[in-house]
């Protein structure tokens, strides 16, 4: 009697139903009868079912966090991968501009020098020019 008492408060100390678990119960009379294999039944279902449903929502707790944790890293990837097209693209103008920059530099370069050769031809045409005329006008 002892030990059944002890495994009695160890059930009820555990959350267990002493009743279900020894299977007799004793009525309003005091005499033991056999507890009802339905009602058992059902209380283990009913468990069982509650059990069921707390896992099923906790693995759907789970996917959603999962789904919002992807959805996170999909974000920060694409806006990374936006961030980095964005600067490839200022990089690819900007170098661009520079050629371009570059190029009519060296164009305008170019001109002024070919200018200076066509001033420079015209000083020496008429270098040239007076040079024969002092040259005529001695030999005459």
């Amino acid at each position: 009697l002892l030990c059944l008492g002890a495994v009695l408060v160890s059930c009820q100390a555990a959350d267990f139903d002493a009743e279900s678990l020894i299977g007799w119960r004793q009525d309003a009379d005091g005499d033991f009868e056999k507890p009802d294999a339905k009602l058992a039944l059902a209380r283990i279902k009913t468990q069982a079912d509650a059990d069921a449903a707390l896992r099923v929502k906790r693995i759907q707790e789970k996917q959603a966090k999962d789904l919002v944790a992807k959805q996170d890293r999909e974000k920060r990837l694409a806006d990374g991968a936006a961030a980095t097209k964005a600067k490839a693209d200022r990089d690819a103008a900007l170098r661009v501009t520079i050629q371009a920059e570059r190029k009519a530099k060296l164009q305008a370069k170019m001109k002024a020098q070919h200018e200076q050769e066509q001033v420079e031809k015209k000083e020496k045409a008429l270098d040239d020019a007076r040079q024969e005329r002092k040259l005529k006008f001695r030999r005459q």
